[in-house]
């Protein structure tokens, strides 16, 4: 199947905004946040569509805990290129990167891109899959309440 220009971008179009419509949030998201708003700054990381974000922090009514969303097109990067995380770098109040440590649940572009751009990483590994030998997080939890302890 074919589709020519207009029809694709109403396709992604569509995709995109229903990338927010079903939220399952993750076991204790909302108390993690809640309890590490106070004393840490709190950005959003993603390459994925920056509405989708915006749709997920609103039903999940996370969003007041948010200072930022470093989103892949609005910058034209995406992790882990470096780009994406000076942009990042210089987003952020915080400019101590041995202060930093970046959450994520995918190896190829958020523990990556930490371990390649000075950043300490936290790899969420629900499934507890093996890690392969070519990546070092700095940390790894299967439950995010795990993190409190860690941090």
């Amino acid at each position: 199947m074919r589709l020519d220009f207009n029809s694709a971008v109403a396709l992604n179009e569509l995709y995109c905004s229903m990338l927010g419509v079903n939220i399952i949030e993750i076991e204790n998201a909302s108390k993690l946040l809640q309890e590490l708003y106070s004393n840490h700054e709190i950005l959003i990381a993603t390459n994925g569509p920056k509405e989708a974000a915006l749709n997920k922090l609103e039903k999940s009514k996370l969003k007041s805990y948010i200072s930022s969303i470093v989103c892949s097109e609005e910058i034209g990067y995406s992790k882990p290129m470096p780009e994406f995380f000076d942009f990042l770098y210089n987003v952020t109040q915080n400019k101590d990167k041995s202060k930093m440590l970046l959450i994520g649940d995918s190896l190829t572009t958020d523990i990556l891109g930490g371990m390649n751009n000075g950043i300490d990483t936290c790899w969420f590994n629900p499934n507890n899959n093996s890690l392969p030998e070519e990546y070092f997080p700095t940390m790894t939890i299967n439950k995010l309440l795990q993190l409190k302890k860690k941090i």
